[in-house]
């Protein structure tokens, strides 16, 4: 039902649906369509099949460092990887998200400054560029996933000295090492990768990680996606009361 949903999503898209023959609009059709798949997956939801996680707990799904399978409820489907501890490591976390200072690569995946603008403030209001120079807003006081899954310059993700994040721009400043070819870009992907598990701590040795397929909380986002572009924001499934905007407020509440 999730994927069922998802692809209907994307058939509808008005990428997809221009694709198609028609214009760049939403398909309705194949919205309504999308959004009662997902009502479906979301009513076993409210059985107790599946439900969202905690948000203390909610690197549980994608990693662990004490040698159990990441796995939790709002899991749907994700390929199971047997491989555990430093070959865990150096085999798939190092060579993406980790940069060279830490013991990975010059080519790790980084996130650019138009993804990071799209985390909003706490209070809900959207990030300004104005905020690009004040400290107190431009990395803090946001939505409190961008601190789960964004790391900045000069964050410290680990124990030992030299365990920071060097993303800055420029010369050497005191004892610091360059931050040339450190990284490709000034934000680095911290949500599949734990505090400590680096050359310079090397807390590996019951390191699990696993990038689910689906999670519940996709289902809720589609949904939501779905029923805006069919009903509007406010509408919802036909014989449900679960608006689009309830969608959101669900997984934002979480």
């Amino acid at each position: 039902l999730a994927y069922k949903q998802k692809h209907l999503l994307y058939a509808a898209s008005p990428l997809m649906n221009h694709a198609s023959g028609n214009d760049y609009t939403y398909n309705k059709a194949l919205c309504e369509r999308a959004a009662a798949a997902g009502w479906e997956a979301i009513k076993l939801a409210n059985k107790g099949v599946y439900s969202l996680v905690p948000f203390s707990k909610y690197t549980d799904q994608f990693y662990k460092v004490d040698g159990t399978m990441p796995w939790t409820t709002e899991t749907i489907l994700q390929r199971v990887e047997r491989q555990s501890g430093s070959g865990r490591f150096s085999s798939a976390v190092r060579r993406i998200y980790v940069p060279a200072s830490f013991g990975g690569t010059e080519y790790c995946h980084g996130v650019n400054q138009l993804f990071v603008d799209r985390f909003e403030m706490a209070d809900g209001t959207r990030y300004k560029p104005e905020y690009d120079n004040d400290p107190t807003k431009r990395w803090d006081n946001r939505d409190p996933r961008f601190r789960m899954s964004i790391l900045v310059d000069r964050d410290k993700w680990g124990n030992h000295v030299n365990a920071y994040c060097r993303l800055w721009d420029g010369p050497p400043t005191g004892s610091d090492k360059t931050a040339t070819g450190q990284a490709p870009l000034p934000y680095l992907v911290k949500k599949y990768w734990p505090w400590g598990v680096n050359n310079y701590d090397q807390k590996w040795g019951s390191f699990r990680f696993i990038n689910p397929r689906m999670r519940l909380a996709e289902v809720y986002l589609d949904y939501a996606e779905a029923v805006t572009a069919a009903y509007g924001p406010t509408g919802s499934v036909p014989g449900s009361n679960f608006t689009a905007v309830d969608a959101i407020n669900f997984v934002r509440a979480r």
